[in-house]
C-alpha cells in the first residue's frame, strides 16, 4: 500500500511541477512549443518508471505450470485415444473372423492382439473345424488382416 501512495505522490507532484512551469509567463515563439514537450515527456516518464521495476519473473513458474499441465491433459488424452482406437480395431478384426467363420458354417470364438501402432499383430483361434474350413480362415486371416499363418494359433 506504501508503493502506491509513494507512486501517487510522485505523479502528483510531477503534475504541479508541469503547471507551475506552464503558468509562468513567455514571450510567443518556440520556447513555449518545447516547454509543453518537455512537460509532457517529463510526466510520461514520471507515470510509466513504475512499469520498468515490475518483476514479470514471478509470473512464469505459474504459467510454466500451466503449460505442462496442459502437456499432461494432451498426452493422456492421446494416450487415452490410441488404447480406445486399438480396443475397436481389436473389436472390429474378431467380429470381421467370426463372420467369415460363419459363412463357412464353422463356430468358433477369436481373440485378437493388436499393436501399440493399432494393426492387428496375432490371433488365438478356438474351435473344432474341418481342415479344409481351417485352411481357407487362416489365408483369409493372413490375407485381409495381415496376421501371418506363424501369429495365427489354433486351439482344437
Amino acid at each position: 500500500m506504501d508503493g502506491i501512495r509513494q507512486y501517487l505522490l510522485t505523479v502528483i507532484t510531477a503534475a504541479v511541477l508541469c503547471g507551475i512551469l506552464e503558468a509562468i509567463p513567455a514571450q510567443k515563439g518556440s520556447g513555449n512549443a518545447v516547454r509543453k514537450l518537455i512537460c509532457g515527456l517529463f510526466l510520461t516518464v514520471t507515470v510509466a518508471a513504475p512499469l520498468t521495476r515490475l518483476d514479470f519473473t514471478q509470473w512464469i513458474p505459474e504459467e510454466a505450470l500451466w503449460n505442462q499441465d496442459g502437456s499432461d491433459i494432451a498426452a493422456a488424452g492421446a494416450e487415452a485415444a490410441a488404447i480406445e482406437r486399438n480396443a475397436i480395431i481389436k473389436s472390429a478384426a474378431e467380429t470381421y473372423i467370426l463372420d467369415k467363420a460363419a459363412a463357412l458354417e464353422v463356430s468358433l470364438t477369436a481373440e485378437v492382439t493388436v499393436s501399440e501402432d493399432g494393426t492387428p499383430e496375432s490371433v488365438i483361434l478356438s474351435g473344432v473345424l474341418s481342415p479344409y474350413a481351417r485352411q481357407v480362415l487362416s489365408n483369409t486371416i493372413a490375407s485381409d488382416l495381415a496376421i501371418a499363418k506363424e501369429r495365427q494359433k489354433w486351439i482344437g
